[in-house]
């Protein structure tokens, strides 16, 4: 990483939230992404805080046929042509637990919805487990419209590394549309 710039700052209390651009040299190549970094002082953190943070989002519709992955902006990344994980885009260092919630409208009324939740972790965000944790959101015939699915928390002591990649895939012959997949990530008091 070469500059931090354009700084922004929101404040919602506990929350600082820092957006920023990131430029990376590579490859004699400038590139630049947009970067949050959440801040809490250690006074506030000592009460337990829940952040949810989307982390698949406006990537269309959940079917069998596409796998939705976090980090990714439009389709690139969502073929079986296209296998390969994203970069991290969960930090799990500073939290204990990790939930997930899928929000999608459904199109085909009265089927049962299996959405799994494949979660790779890794040492330095670039470099992913080979073997997923995987987390299966279910539920029986379902109605047209607007729904919601929510795992349980999963502890992060469980799990390898500093970082996570997530991915959502569909059995059935459901269509997901508008599938939104947002983690929420909890610190106990302490």
């Amino acid at each position: 990483m070469s500059a931090l710039a354009e700084v922004h700052v929101l404040v919602e209390h506990p929350f600082r939230y820092v957006y920023h651009t990131l430029r990376w040299l590579t490859d004699n190549e400038d590139k630049e992404d947009l970067g949050v970094m959440v801040m809490i002082s250690s006074e506030d953190a000592k009460a337990g805080w829940r952040l949810p943070i989307p982390i698949i989002a406006n990537q269309g519709t959940l079917n069998a046929s596409t796998t939705l992955r976090c980090g990714c902006m439009d389709s690139a990344c969502t073929t079986a042509a296209s296998p390969g994980r994203s970069n991290g885009c969960v930090s799990i260092e500073h939290i204990h637990k990790l939930a997930f919630t899928a929000r999608f409208n459904n199109q085909v009324s009265g089927q049962a919805v299996n959405i799994s939740l494949a979660l790779h972790t890794s040492i330095d965000g670039t470099l992913f487990d080979a073997n997923a944790h995987v987390l299966v959101l279910h539920s029986e015939a379902l109605p047209g419209g607007p729904q919601q699915l929510s795992t349980n928390a999963l502890d992060t002591s469980n799990l390898a590394g500093r970082f996570a990649s997530v991915s959502a895939s569909l059995s059935g012959n459901c269509e997901l549309a508008d599938f939104e997949l947002i983690a929420t990530m909890i610190s106990l008091p302490g």
